[in-house]
């Protein structure tokens, strides 16, 4: 077959082709076009490639962000059932307490509600009867009210000298003690402390009380007390217990039109107007049931 001519066209002339001008061709064919060309290539490839290796970076990073709140979320699932299982116990717990207690208050019957209630009264009459001997302890005793308050000053002597006011003759022989009740405040002027006084017998009390209510407003007027005049109050002493039942008394008789609300020999008195009964007030229970709570 290589014998054979080939059907090329060769009527064509052959030209010979310089070698300088082939070699010419073929590096202009392959050859960039300039050398500026060439150099914004390469920072174009070298940028993209820095650009990549960032966001690997960044890939990465975020990958093991995502690892650590993995971990992170699965410790507190952990802790959170943990939690959650515990709460769950200790409702169990309280649910079997309240069923307990159900089931023991329908076991019980109208005997066990009946004892209950002797039980109830029982501590009431001992409560009675514990503020009554320790109001009968305080028989011997006074508080004054609204005296001014100075610095060294004689507790016992500033009582005599009251007396005088009420119009009653006081040695300092006649009283036991007499002092101020509470700390003494510092800094800001405040309410002066109560004076607390107990005499010898209680029948020296007791006029100093009488002397008292017949001289009512009374003021410490001329008493060389450190400042203005102010009027003064004298009642007997009384429990805790007193206190409190006579304080809720008065404030219940503005609200219920009672006029009178008084103390004698530790007792709480209430009575509504004037020829009306005389209520005493014991106990809290005492309360509701004379002003009809």
């Amino acid at each position: 077959m290589a014998k054979k001519p080939r059907n090329n066209a060769n009527s064509t002339p052959v030209r010979t082709v310089d070698s300088a001008e082939f070699l010419g061709q073929n590096r202009d064919q392959h050859a960039p076009t300039s050398p500026k060309a060439d150099i914004a290539s390469t920072n174009a490839t070298g940028t993209e490639f820095a650009n990549l290796s960032k966001i690997l970076e960044e890939l990465q990073k975020f990958r093991t962000d995502l690892n650590a709140l993995r971990s992170d979320f699965t410790g507190f699932r952990s802790e959170l059932s943990s939690s959650l299982k515990s709460c769950c116990l200790r409702v169990d717990k309280v649910e079997d307490r309240m069923e307990t207690l159900e089931k023991r208050m329908e076991s019980f019957g109208e005997a066990d509600i009946e004892e209950i209630s002797k039980l109830k009264n029982t501590i009431s009459t001992l409560e009675n009867q514990i503020n009554d001997r320790e109001q009968q302890s305080l028989s011997n005793d006074i508080e004054i009210s609204g005296i001014p308050e100075g610095s060294g000053e004689n507790v016992i002597h500033i009582a005599t000298l009251i007396a005088s006011k009420l119009g009653m003759t006081l040695e300092e022989r006649d009283v036991v003690h007499a002092y101020r009740k509470g700390t003494k405040r510092e800094g800001k002027p405040s309410r002066p402390r109560t004076i607390s006084v107990r005499f010898v017998r209680q029948n020296v009390r007791d006029k100093f009380l009488k002397n008292a209510r017949v001289r009512r407003r009374t003021t410490t007027e001329n008493m060389n007390l450190p400042g203005e005049p102010t009027i003064f109050y004298v009642n007997e002493r009384l429990t805790k217990m007193n206190q409190t039942l006579f304080q809720k008394a008065r404030e219940i008789r503005k609200q219920k039109n009672w006029k009178y609300i008084w103390t004698h020999n530790g007792h709480v008195l209430a009575r509504k107007e004037e020829g009306k009964a005389v209520h005493r007030i014991s106990n809290l229970d005492a309360v509701d049931k004379t002003f009809g709570l």
